[in-house]
């Protein structure tokens, strides 16, 4: 199985080891201090968030920004993502250290703490059901009311939505005239330049 698939399925096999039953239920906080992880927020600069370890113990800082809206509970959950499944890592060093950062970005540890943080907000066996009207009439309207339900940012939610939809869908990311990224539904034929 690859890495981000594993990733993912340690966050759905958490969330079940936890009972949880309803997107209500998913207290990201209380989630990460069930691990010994607690959360503080603070201005950050030139970052949304970062983690830092102790023997048994994990410190997420969020940058206050990330506040305005729901994307502070993804970078938490991401944060512990790592802090669940990367127990090599220690950002403080990386922070520190040109070269280790370097070596952290390129190494795939970022993809697999997204693929965490997607599943735990998102849960699979919550999203799906819970999807049905999207998939009826893939609207931003109707992903908007599938990302207040979750509580997450309408970029995680459509990503997610993407992976499963029957319909040939897009989401495209561009700034000032030109595309920054997108991702589309497996039917999505049409190759996005």
């Amino acid at each position: 199985m690859h890495a981000t698939a594993l990733a993912a399925t340690r966050a759905g096999e958490l969330v079940d080891d936890l009972g949880i039953e309803a997107p209500e239920d998913l207290d990201i906080e209380l989630i990460a201090a069930h691990h010994d992880v607690f959360v503080t927020y603070r201005p950050l600069h030139d970052h949304e968030g970062h983690l830092l370890r102790g023997p048994g113990v994990g410190l997420i800082v969020v940058d206050t920004d990330a506040l305005e809206s729901c994307k502070w509970r993804f970078v938490i959950a991401h944060e512990l993502g790592h802090y669940i499944l990367h127990e090599e890592i220690d950002q403080f060093h990386l922070c520190t250290n040109a070269e280790a950062h370097g070596w952290y970005r390129s190494s795939g540890l970022e993809a697999q703490a997204n693929a965490f943080a997607s599943q735990l907000l998102l849960p699979d066996r919550l999203f799906l059901p819970l999807m049905k009207d999207a998939e009826e009439d893939p609207s931003i309207d109707n992903l908007s009311l599938l990302a207040h339900r979750f509580r997450t940012s309408l970029t995680a939610t459509a990503l997610k939505f993407l992976r499963f939809t029957e319909h040939a869908c897009a989401l495209v990311y561009s700034r000032r005239g030109r595309i920054e990224w997108c991702s589309t539904s497996p039917q999505f034929v049409p190759r996005i330049k």
